[in-house]
């Protein structure tokens, strides 16, 4: 039927529905308003098993002041954080991966790599960057000029380090360890960096990174 009307790839297709009878008519389709939605009742909703209702009605029958806080939800593999622009405002759920527990074991000074590029340097921050997504990040100073950043972030200067030598990474992305600098005219270096595959691991190849590859990179 489209094929009369000669469409080609990368046309718009613009459908007017006459049909007084169409399901479409009057928003049938498209406003979820005019579905009728389940409601379950409280009596039904009580009767359930493994509920959090339930679960929070079998801590008040051991005590009857208990409050459900983020960290003894059940089920839950999130810590709570501050709100950092609104300190009094209810904690922020982050995932455990990017919250304190993932940097520790991390030290300032401390020899890291860096994915994607397996790009080497020192760790010179640690900590939350109210300026950037929530979460902890760790701030890298690296030995080649590879990074994103010259440690400042919207004015505000977290380390020391000239263009593109910096970037705050997630602790996820990173290791530390006996990382030395390398060393150019050492043929060990190109060969042990051909046998683990740069580019594989989502690097283009010479060890830089591109801003879009990751948001867990700043």
């Amino acid at each position: 039927m489209l094929g009369f009307y000669s469409v080609e790839s990368g046309m718009e297709i613009h459908v007017i529905d006459t049909d007084p009878y169409s399901l479409s008519r009057g928003g049938g389709l498209t406003d979820t308003s005019l579905i009728e939605k389940y409601k379950m009742s409280d009596e039904v909703y009580n009767q359930r098993k493994g509920t959090l209702r339930e679960f929070i009605r079998e801590q008040r029958e051991k005590d009857p002041n208990y409050k459900l806080k983020p960290k003894s939800a059940p089920f839950s593999n999130v810590k709570a954080t501050t709100n950092q622009e609104n300190p009094d405002e209810t904690p922020i759920d982050i995932p455990a991966d990017i919250g304190p527990e993932s940097v520790i074991g991390i030290n300032i000074g401390d020899r890291c790599q860096v994915m994607p590029g397996k790009r080497r340097g020192s760790v010179q921050f640690i900590g939350e960057v109210p300026q950037l997504k929530e979460g902890y990040w760790v701030g890298v100073v690296f030995d080649e000029p590879c990074g994103l950043t010259n440690g400042v972030v919207k004015g505000v200067k977290y380390f020391q380090c000239d263009d593109n030598y910096g970037s705050f990474v997630r602790a996820k992305n990173m290791k530390v360890g006996d990382f030395p600098v390398r060393n150019i005219l050492d043929d060990t270096d190109d060969e042990e960096d051909e046998d683990e595959g740069d580019k594989d691991e989502g690097g283009n190849g010479n060890g830089s990174i591109n801003k879009e590859d990751d948001e867990d990179e700043i």
